[in-house]
């Protein structure tokens, strides 16, 4: 009996220790398999246990001769919650398959510490070929500096997957990928726009407020872009730059990363105490100096000024709850502070100076009564 509940206990040990075991599984992947010269092709990391984090190595691209294309030396960097990357452009007339490896050593063999399990994938492969007629490329991925609660901007080029000239009036979307392949935005978005679309020289844009909660600093993240034209008949027709002719349907798909800089000027999420106590400061300030002031056209003023800083701090509350940015409201309601106070505090100093001037002047009127009831 004290066998059996031994092992019933040493059962459950084991139970709970294997639950506790995680397998760590660190992905490496290229955006898409085929490829044509001119594109880009973006071999991505991720992984999901902390001994997998800041590991030196390499991203090796290389053909299938083992003819190394490009190395450069990577590290893992917190691949928990941030993608880590290389790139490398395939050049006009390539046509070969090959891989993109995460290795240990620059020629592209040895596997990085801790990258050795089981779950782990390090390698992907990928082919390059000419174009077909259904082709388009995205090309020329170029993005500004990406700092949060500021507007980050994105430039793509289009060109025709057979002859490589310039497309005109390309419908193009692109969506955002955090480190879990969960998609984040969809850029266009809304009852409006649902696709930018590309001018002169092929190029697209995409711009967005990088406000939203969900951004981390100092980190990267994948974007998608999709492009497409429809038939010469229908109204997304697209048109040859160069020659000027429709030229049918044609599709296209890129990826490239996008990283966050260390800079976070959002506002969303943050304490509203300082900006409470500064709102409600300035409205008691006003509405004490209308209701104790003699003078009616100083008294209504600070009364109404008191009124509209509470109606602002309300404003700001609901901007706030709505994920928004408060700061253009701080910035208005800081020039009209500015703007009063300086035509306050100029009226007031002609007063004074006037009642230098005229000791026996009296701003409540009551000087007068005494000097005529003197008389």
């Amino acid at each position: 009996m004290k066998e059996k509940t031994f092992l019933i206990i040493m059962f459950f040990i084991l139970v709970v220790a294997l639950s506790k075991i995680v397998v760590g599984v660190g992905v490496c992947t290229l955006d898409k398999f085929d490829y044509h010269p001119g594109e880009t092709a973006v071999f991505s990391c991720s992984c999901n246990i902390p001994n997998e984090e800041n590991q030196d190595g390499f991203i090796v691209f290389q053909n299938s001769t083992g003819f190394i294309l490009q190395n450069n030396s990577a590290n893992s960097g917190p691949c928990r919650t941030s993608f880590f990357t290389g790139s490398y452009t395939f050049l006009v007339g390539q046509n070969f398959t090959g891989n993109a490896t995460f290795s240990l050593y620059g020629n592209g063999t040895g596997t990085p510490i801790n990258w050795g399990g089981a779950g782990d994938v390090t390698s992907d492969d990928f082919n390059v070929s000419g174009g077909n007629i259904l082709d388009c490329v995205i090309t020329n991925i170029t993005s500004s500096s990406i700092n949060l609660g500021d507007v980050g901007s994105v430039k793509i080029c289009v060109e025709d997957g057979i002859t490589g000239n310039k497309l005109v009036h390309v419908s193009c979307q692109a969506e955002g990928y955090d480190i879990h392949g969960f998609p984040l935005i969809f850029e266009p978005y809304g009852p409006l726009e649902t696709s930018r679309i590309s001018g002169s020289g092929g190029e697209v844009g995409f711009q967005r407020l990088m406000n939203e909660i969900f951004w981390d600093v100092s980190t990267t993240y994948l974007f998608e872009f999709h492009c497409h034209c429809l038939d010469n008949e229908s109204d997304e027709a697209c048109y040859d730059e160069t020659t000027g002719n429709k030229v049918g349907f044609k599709s296209c798909t890129a990826q490239t990363p996008l990283v966050t800089s260390n800079l976070d000027y959002r506002d969303v999420d943050k304490s509203l105490l300082p900006v409470i106590f500064v709102i409600v400061f300035t409205s008691v300030f006003f509405l004490f100096a209308g209701f104790t002031t003699p003078k009616l056209g100083f008294k209504v003023a600070s009364i109404g000024v008191g009124i509209i800083e509470l109606i602002i701090l309300s404003f700001i509350i609901w901007i706030n709850r709505d994920s928004n940015t408060i700061i253009s409201i701080l910035r208005m309601n800081f020039y009209i502070l500015l703007t009063l106070g300086f035509g306050i505090g100029f009226i007031g100093l002609i007063f004074f100076v006037i009642r230098i001037m005229n000791p026996s002047d009296d701003l409540t009127g009551e000087g007068d009564d005494k000097k005529w009831s003197k008389k």
